[in-house]
């Protein structure tokens, strides 16, 4: 496997993981339910983990598609961009997260308010994953820009 299917292959965790974990907390926290909390939180822990193979092959990939001529290099650096603030924000999301899970475990009084806290973090996260999927689809989806009628061709198709 090459570095852009590596890439291809783990993209799709961090995203969906993420929304998943953010559900299982946000749903456990209305629930009351500890044990649930802490699922949430510490699956929210290893989706962030995983988002530094994602991130490692996301640089990777782009050396070996930034010089193909099918592929625009401003759309490269925007999802580049839009990934960096989402790997960012996913490293912020996993120190809180554990934090969170160490407060429950030794039952101390802030651990409702971080759980609280790692939810807003993570609903910021998931927005930013909207951005990040978008752009990243677009490097190799280029009718994803197109105003097409349904049915109608693109130029490019038409040929």
């Amino acid at each position: 496997m090459n570095d852009v299917q590596i890439h291809l292959a783990l993209n799709h965790f961090p995203v969906v993981g993420l929304i998943l974990g953010t559900l299982v907390l946000c749903l456990s926290l209305l629930l009351k339910s500890p044990v649930g909390i802490r699922i949430g939180l510490l699956l929210l822990v290893l989706i962030c983990f995983l988002a530094i193979p994602t991130n490692l092959s996301g640089e990777a990939a782009e050396k070996l598609v930034e010089d193909m001529a099918a592929v625009d290099h401003h759309v490269i650096h925007e999802h580049e961009e839009a990934a960096e603030s989402f790997f960012v924000a996913m490293v912020g999301l996993g120190i809180i997260s554990l934090a969170s899970v160490i407060l429950g475990y030794k039952k101390n009084k802030l651990a409702h308010a971080a759980a609280l806290a790692t939810v807003v973090l993570a609903l910021i996260c998931c927005a930013i994953s909207i951005r990040v999927g978008h752009t990243g689809g677009l490097i190799r989806h280029p009718e994803l820009t197109t105003d097409l009628a349904p049915g109608e061709k693109s130029a490019s198709e038409k040929d």
